[in-house]
């Protein structure tokens, strides 16, 4: 939902603000969904609404879920991974239908793959924001995804080479799913802020206005 700087500051004012954040995950939405929470924004989180959905998962953890989840080389995976989507679409819908003021949808890492119909309807009702990686982070976003391991939707683009070990597979299949997801992300955003611009701002007044600054006049 483009909406002018004006108009933007109207609906922050009067409670009806939604802004979503897309990205790669660790590029930042969730902290700063909890920034934005600090500012009385209501913080939807799509990953533990998610988790709550799953039965035995021992806390709602983002570790938690990744282990839940998996590797896409392993039994079961497919499997799981249609769940996860079919949870995220329900999760997502009902952060958009809540109605509690100004909020923060803090979206995960494959909202790419929901549905046209929602994607459309998550453009209508908020401000989507991506929070862009920069090409020279792959190696690092791949090292944190390594260390500390976040649910991931491979889609298509993940594939195993003949002699080639599940976490060889990992490392080379990252940069094609990196710039797939990129394509997409940037065709959903509203606002697009580059990873350096929303690591240097000190503050959610800063992010704030770094999203403003991108809005029309």
């Amino acid at each position: 939902m483009m909406v002018s700087r004006e108009e933007f500051k109207k609906r922050r004012a009067s409670g009806t603000c939604t802004i979503a954040l897309i990205g790669m995950s660790g590029m930042g939405k969730t902290h700063w969904a909890q920034k934005l929470a600090e500012e009385g924004f209501a913080h939807m989180c799509c990953d533990e609404m998610i988790a709550e959905r799953i039965a035995g998962l021992p806390s709602l953890h983002i570790h938690d879920l990744a282990a839940w989840m998996g590797k896409p080389y392993e039994d079961g995976y497919a499997e799981r991974e249609r769940e996860y989507l079919r949870l995220e679409e329900e999760v997502t819908r009902e952060a958009l239908s809540r109605d509690n003021g100004n909020k923060v949808v803090d979206t995960t890492g494959s909202v790419i793959y929901l549905p046209e119909t929602l994607r459309a309807q998550l453009k209508e009702q908020s401000l989507v924001v991506y929070l862009q990686e920069s090409p020279d982070r792959i190696a690092e976003l791949f090292a944190e995804f390594v260390r500390n391991p976040k649910p991931v939707v491979w889609g298509d683009q993940f594939s195993q080479q003949e002699g080639e070990s599940g976490e060889e597979a990992l490392k080379r299949c990252y940069p094609s799913l990196l710039q797939f997801r990129s394509r997409q992300y940037a065709a959903c955003a509203d606002v697009t802020l580059p990873f350096s611009v929303a690591r240097s701002s000190a503050s959610v007044h800063n992010f704030l206005e770094e999203i403003v600054k991108r809005l029309p006049e």
